[in-house]
């Protein structure tokens, strides 16, 4: 069956060299490869933001060959993205689609109603920099899109902008989050560093101390009297405003949200961890 996102009357299939390197394909053909990869994925109607957003890439991507994209293109992407997170992409691209093909656009209602959406969470989102002050801003990939990390201007640090990168939708944080045992904590730190090319890690009870003090609520609402592992062993503790942030450990501690009293916890207990990188 055809996708719905594909139009594509010649799809060239090119062998791989032996050299184990792939031909760069010419323009039209390697729009039409990354639309069919795209397609297939959207057909499987996975659940989790990356899988839409190596979809949004790959629909980004073929349209920066140049090569003439489908008739229905800017609605498909527009609906990856909002799936995405990728909040302004999706406004962009659903409002092209709504503009270029009017009311008899084959998916009219559903662009409107996904830019209705989409314009909500945007809202979302500049509520919570509103919040950021002059101590932090929100750090984007390279097509200024927001996913769900957070920077530093001071210390020059990036943080995940929830307690655990799952929770973080796109224009908020939402839900419990991932609890993990300290081990855990610091595997899961080293899988995400793997995955990405960028090393992150637990942060100091200090870092934790500074986030906190600038930290909008919007980005601890998720998981209020929580605790957050660090990477230290000494007992430490801050309050912001109504929230406390506590690290008091026996072996490796966590860190605490609206709560003023101290526990200590295993390093086998379960509880939140929310990464920070360099630049």
């Amino acid at each position: 069956m055809r996708s719905k996102i594909l139009n594509l009357s010649v799809w060239a299939v090119l062998a791989i060299p032996t050299t184990g390197v792939q031909a760069q394909l010419p323009p039209q053909l390697e729009a039409d490869r990354l639309l069919q990869k795209a397609a297939a994925a959207m057909e499987k109607k996975r659940g989790d933001r990356q899988h839409y957003i190596d979809i949004t890439y790959d629909l980004e991507n073929a349209r920066e060959t140049g090569a003439p994209m489908p008739t229905n293109f800017s609605y498909h992407l527009g609906i990856a993205a909002l799936r995405a997170g990728a909040i302004r992409t999706s406004l962009e691209a659903l409002g092209d689609y709504l503009k270029e093909q009017g009311t008899k656009a084959k998916y009219y209602k559903e662009a409107l109603s996904a830019y209705s959406t989409a314009e909500t969470r945007a809202q979302a989102l500049k509520s919570i920099t509103r919040s950021f002050g002059n101590r932090l801003e929100w750090h984007s990939d390279y097509r200024g899109e927001f996913f769900g990390e957070i920077k530093d201007r001071v210390t020059g640090l990036i943080w995940q902008a929830c307690s655990s990168r799952d929770n973080w939708t796109g224009w908020e944080c939402s839900g419990p989050g991932t609890t993990k045992s300290w081990p855990e904590s610091v595997a899961e730190a080293d899988r995400l560093s793997n995955r990405t090319g960028k090393r992150w890690r637990l942060p100091t009870k200090g870092e934790l101390e500074a986030l906190a003090t600038h930290l909008p609520e919007q980005l601890i609402a998720g998981n209020p009297g929580a605790w957050i592992w660090t990477n230290e062993k000494r007992e430490y503790w801050v309050g912001r405003n109504d929230y406390y942030m506590k690290a008091y450990v026996v072996s490796e501690y966590g860190v605490k949200f609206n709560q003023q009293s101290s526990d200590s916890f295993d390093r086998d207990s379960e509880w939140y961890f929310r990464f920070v990188r360099s630049e």
